[in-house]
This record gives C-alpha cells, sequence and structure tokens, in this order.
C-alpha cells in the first residue's frame, strides 16, 4: 500500500465542501494525524490497502467531527451497515456449481452466511474479551466439520473473498497480542477495523443466532409438529364424532409445542436487552474514555506515551451501543436487503424489556463517561418513545471533564429533544469540556431543558 495515495484520497475526500475556515483547519489537522498513523504501519494502514475500508474511515471522521444540525441525521451503526450494504448486496453463496444448490438453500445469502461464521468469531472473541485469533482458531470458528469436496471449495472461495476482507495479519503485535499467545511465534488475526468486531458480534446476537442448544431444538420440534397439526386438523374434524374425548388431548399436545417456542423465544429476547444494559453499565469500563473518543483513537492512533504491556481488559463498549443502533427501522431495512431480518416483533420485545433495566441502571451514579455512552446508545437507537422514558428517571446530567465535540454536543441536543416541553433537569454540568460558541449554539435545545446550568473552565471568555 502507498500511504501517499492513500493521503491523497483521504484529502480530496475530507477537504470536500469544506468552506468555512475553521472546518478546513479542523480537516488538514485531522488529515495530518491520519498520514501520521498510516505511516506508522499502523492497522488501519493494513485495512486500508482495501478502498472499501478507506471510504470507511473517511465516513467515520466525517460523523465524528463534522456533524451538524443541518446535515441529515446518521448514526455511526448506520455508517457501518451502509458499508455491508455496499459491499455485499445482492451476493449469494455459489460457486458455479448445480451440487451447491443444497448449500446455498441452507444460508442464503453471503452475508447471511458471514454473520454465522465471522459474527460467531467476533462474538466469542467479545465474550472471552480477545482481539486476535491464531489461524487454528480461523480455521475451527469458520471452517467447522467440512466433508464434502463442494463445501471444502465453498470455504476455500470464502476464506479468499470474504474472510480476509474482515482480517488481517496482526501488525501492532504489542498491542493486539497477550505474552503467553505470542511466545510461540504463530501469525494472529485482528479484525481489519476494531469496531467491526463488535458490529458483527452485535448482529450476530440481535439476529438470534446465538441460540442455546434447547432453543434450536424447541424450534425445530414446534415447526415441525405445528406443521403436522395443519395436515391432521381436517382429519379430527371428520371423525370427532367417533373419536372418544381422550384422544383429542393428544391432538392438542400438537398445539403445546409452538407456544412452548414462542415462550422460549421471548426469554432469548430479554436475554439480548439483559445483556446490552450489562455490558453498558460494566463496572470496570466505567473510567475508560467515552466510546466515542475511543472510535477516534481508532483511527488516528494514540499520540504520546503507549503502555509497554498489553492490556487484557480490552473494552468492547461499541458492542452494546450497536446492538442498540441495528434495532432502528432504517438500518433494518438495508440488512433486509442482505437476507438478515429483524422482525418488528423482535425489536418491540427487545425495546420493551430494555427499557426496565436502563432505567434500574441509571437510578445509580454513573461516571460521566458512562452517562456520555448512555446518551450515545439512545442517539444510535433513534427511538423517541424509548429515549424519553428513559430520561424520564433521569434529573441529573453530569459531562464534566467530557472533551466534546460537535457530534457530542448534537446527541446531547438531540436526545433531550425527545422529551416534552415540560420535562427540565434540574442541572446539567457541562464543566471542564473544551467547549466553544459554536458548540454553544449547537446545545441551545439543550439548554431549554434544564434548570441550572454549569459551564464554567470553558474559556469562553466574558
Amino acid at each position: 500500500y502507498d500511504p501517499d495515495r492513500q493521503r491523497a484520497y483521504f484529502t480530496s475526500r475530507l477537504l470536500q465542501q469544506r468552506g468555512e475556515t475553521a472546518q478546513n483547519q479542523e480537516a488538514q489537522a485531522l488529515i495530518e494525524l491520519l498520514y501520521l498513523n498510516l505511516q506508522r504501519e499502523s492497522q488501519l494502514a493494513a485495512a486500508c490497502f482495501l478502498p472499501s475500508y478507506c471510504w470507511l474511515t473517511c465516513a467515520t471522521l466525517h460523523f465524528l467531527h463534522f456533524t451538524n444540525t443541518q446535515a441529515p441525521i446518521r448514526t455511526l451503526t448506520g455508517i457501518y451497515t451502509s458499508f455491508l450494504r455496499l459491499n455485499f448486496g445482492g451476493e449469494v453463496l455459489s460457486t458455479g456449481t448445480v451440487t451447491n444448490e443444497s448449500i446455498q438453500e441452507q444460508h442464503g445469502s453471503l452475508m447471511m452466511y458471514v454473520v454465522r461464521t465471522v459474527g460467531k468469531l467476533a462474538y466469542d472473541g467479545v465474550m472471552y474479551k480477545r482481539t486476535s485469533f491464531s489461524e487454528k482458531e480461523l480455521e475451527q470458528w469458520i471452517g467447522g466439520k467440512t466433508k464434502t469436496d463442494e463445501e471444502l471449495h465453498l470455504l476455500a472461495m470464502f476464506q479468499t473473498d470474504v474472510l480476509d476482507f474482515f482480517l488481517a495479519p496482526c501488525v501492532e503485535s504489542r498491542k493486539y497480542i497477550p505474552k503467553d499467545l505470542g511466545e510461540n511465534g504463530e501469525r494472529r488475526y485482528v479484525f481489519a477495523v476494531p469496531a467491526m468486531q463488535e458490529y458483527l458480534a452485535a448482529l450476530y446476537v440481535v439476529l438470534g443466532e446465538n441460540k442455546s442448544a434447547l432453543e434450536k431444538l424447541t424450534k425445530e420440534v414446534s415447526v415441525a409438529i405445528g406443521q403436522a397439526s395443519e395436515d391432521v386438523n381436517a382429519i379430527v374434524n371428520i371423525f370427532s364424532k367417533f373419536i372418544p374425548l381422550r384422544i383429542f388431548a393428544i391432538f392438542n399436545l400438537l398445539k403445546l409445542f409452538p407456544k412452548l417456542f414462542e415462550k422460549i423465544f421471548s426469554q432469548n429476547k430479554g436475554k439480548i436487552a439483559r445483556t446490552m444494559a450489562a455490558e453498558m453499565f460494566r463496572t470496570e469500563d466505567s473510567y475508560n474514555e467515552d466510546v466515542l473518543d475511543q472510535v477516534e483513537q481508532s483511527l488516528l492512533g494514540v499520540h504520546g506515551p503507549k503502555p509497554r504491556q498489553y492490556d487484557d481488559s480490552q473494552p468492547f463498549e461499541l458492542y452494546p451501543i450497536f446492538m442498540g443502533g441495528l434495532l432502528h427501522y432504517g438500518n433494518r431495512v438495508l440488512l433486509q436487503q442482505l437476507d438478515c431480518n429483524i422482525q418488528s416483533a423482535t425489536v418491540a420485545q427487545i425495546t420493551h424489556t430494555l427499557r426496565k433495566y436502563l432505567v434500574r441502571e441509571i437510578s445509580k451514579p454513573l461516571p460521566p463517561e458512562e452517562l456520555m455512552d448512555l446518551l450515545v446508545l439512545l442517539y444510535e437507537f433513534q427511538n423517541p418513545r424509548l429515549t424519553e422514558e428513559v430520561l424520564f428517571s433521569i434529573r441529573r446530567i453530569c459531562l464534566t471533564n467530557i472533551r466534546m465535540t460537535s457530534l457530542k454536543c448534537f446527541i446531547l441536543s438531540s436526545v433531550l429533544s425527545c422529551t416534552s416541553a415540560s420535562y427540565h433537569l434540574k442541572e446539567l454540568d457541562l464543566s471542564s469540556c473544551l467547549l466553544n460558541h459554536d458548540m454553544l449554539q449547537m446545545l441551545w435545545p439543550a439548554f431549554r431543558h434544564t434548570h441550572s446550568l454549569n459551564l464554567q473552565f470553558n474559556s469562553l471568555g466574558p
């Protein structure tokens, strides 16, 4: 890859339509930081070998730094969903042979197959706090038990065309590989963009692919017996006058399994909501930087002293936020085009349970970083009713020492604008947040919903 050509691309994209001098200077500063990160042979430089990831990087930086009230509403989840739609729209599993028709029917679209394989890898990585994987682990997760030549051929094509798209050899060994895992010198792989691991893990969960064995078995039995019940109902109606009543108890069992599945299905959706709430408010993540700053650092790098030892407490704080964003109608429409269907009933069940858990969690004092992450979750969700119900339990928002940006100001105002005109915070604390006068203009809708406003230590002048 050529960093100079990448810099030319990023310059043309980030300086596009940047008419205002202040924004033009900010764009130039971003380009310099990005270029320094590319020159360091970072993981981003390896990812940007593919033009698609150059696009994703520019789209994310635009979202982080150039969001304003005039631009259409965009979300981070929407950017990643659009990225997959652009790269996998219309793709199906096929190797060009007739013998693979059964495989294609089984897995459906290529994106759905990605969710069931790469998504499972991403999910297990999030659960075990891992970002790097060995070649053997990739074969285990992605390959599974392959027996036929057709399946092996399909796997080889999948690894060449898809797996190499999402995963890249690790080039930042100190950051991604624990000491005990890297001693044997084997090559390890990471997701080309760290946030993609959290997005695919969230998609894997929201689509219900992490079912337990009981849930899978119950669904299969439910479908089979449900179909059988339709076939025998007509016969039962004809012979009902001649069959003893006790026999009908057997036929009523045919209707029991679908109901049992529905009950387990509802419990599964409740589990997704509980997972979202639990991952949002993990104690060990309480004093990390807010999630938007983490996203920026993954693109621009961390400038200054770096820790010498591997930090095995890798935060995955985008994971629950992506789960919420995937439930938004706009993202569900795009995913439906990829044959990844999230039903409205599923969204309603998750939302109902999530509201209860969020209200319970925010009744406890939250650090400013965690509170900012909650606001990002509500913004990504794009559900005004849920947002209003959750905010009704909040009477004080303290974001002191948060490095506020135009995006964070826009999120705060957008979230508070979901409430009724009668809703007011007792206090909105924005002290030491590096605010400027342009940000204050974006915050006016939020100021209308507060009784006491703290703007100390922001160098706003007299």
